[in-house]
């Protein structure tokens, strides 16, 4: 997947959500666009959000929730640890 893969979901994503008059939530909208994506495209879409544009944030806290809610608590720990290490 090219750059800038991520904003182009997150834009499509949006008119999307917008054509359906809100239809569907943006959290809906946004797994419907990622959903059967293979793991390498899923990836690409991750790494070209990481430090894109803010417009784009709401995708990854999506994709993070989605993450979370199915780790187990050890690495869900793991993730805080991660997290609050490099938070300074």
């Amino acid at each position: 997947m090219k750059a800038g893969a991520a904003e182009h979901i997150i834009k499509d994503t949006e008119m999307e959500a917008r054509s359906h008059s809100m239809n569907i939530s943006l959290r809906q909208a946004i797994i419907q666009r990622v959903q059967n994506k293979s793991n390498d495209e899923l990836l690409d879409v991750i790494e070209d959000s990481i430090g894109g544009e803010e417009r784009v944030l709401p995708g990854l806290g999506v994709l993070f929730e989605i993450i979370w809610q199915h780790c187990d608590s050890n690495t869900q720990n793991e993730l805080v640890t991660t997290l609050k290490e490099h938070l300074h």
